[in-house]
């Protein structure tokens, strides 16, 4: 959540460019739309990038063409700093949101980086959680109906307190 709501201040459309190696950053897509959705921000951009490619031409181009108010990386830091570089030097300025777990102080001193928009804590975030999820678009039958939920499972036994 914090990372979506970071991109909602710098404005109201994101990327998000995230891992290819990873099983945990193929989910990426389905929050990121989630919660923009929930916050008001558009994800014309989402996209799988290799932490081992040797060119990030196509999904930096993207980015650009789609003028996304501000983008994640979601991979491990080096390809954080390799990837975004390489969209840098391609023309991106967008804004860069991401995780507390993701920066490092050698961030510092690299351009694309300058003015990038990180989650710190999750305070800030809890504290807008409930009047975001007032509105009656958020209760769980509307969910249903939104998403074209038809079921609902779980592994729990029925008379557990889950």
């Amino acid at each position: 959540y914090g990372v979506v709501e970071l991109a909602s201040r710098a404005g109201n459309s994101t990327g998000a460019l995230y891992c290819a190696e990873s099983p945990q950053c193929a989910q990426v897509p389905q929050f990121v739309e989630l919660l923009g959705g929930m916050l008001g921000v558009e994800t014309p951009v989402l996209t799988k990038v290799s932490t081992t490619a040797g060119d990030y031409t196509a999904p930096c181009q993207a980015l650009i063409d789609a003028k996304v108010d501000s983008y994640q990386i979601a991979a491990d830091g080096p390809a954080v700093v390799k990837i975004a570089q390489a969209c840098y030097d391609q023309g991106l300025r967008s804004r860069m949101v991401t995780g507390d777990a993701t920066v490092r102080s050698s961030f510092l001193k690299v351009p694309a980086m300058e003015g990038m928009l990180a989650a710190g804590t999750a305070d800030h975030c809890f504290d807008h959680i409930p009047a975001a999820l007032q509105p009656s678009a958020f209760l769980p039958r509307a969910l249903f109906e939104r998403f074209s939920i038809e079921v609902i499972a779980t592994t729990e036994s029925r008379l557990s307190a889950l």
